[in-house]
């Protein structure tokens, strides 16, 4: 038996990049800038950063991937 899930269509603005479901392409991932945000993270110990759902995760990790991918 096969069950399917709807998808859910949200607008999504041109300067953001879309984690949904298969998108973005994979050569538009920031691998790099990902890698460093995430080495960053483990090395503070605190797994609080793994969390996904509503919450939007911890504002400092936000923030540095925000600030890395704008420079």
């Amino acid at each position: 038996m096969t069950i399917s899930l709807p998808v859910i269509q949200t607008p999504i603005p041109p300067d953001f990049i879309d984690f949904g479901v298969g998108e973005p392409a994979p050569s538009l991932l920031p691998v790099d800038l990902l890698h460093r945000a995430a080495e960053i993270c483990f090395d503070q110990n605190d797994p609080a950063f793994l969390q996904y759902g509503l919450e939007q995760g911890l504002d400092t990790e936000r923030n540095y991937i925000h600030i890395s991918i704008l420079i």
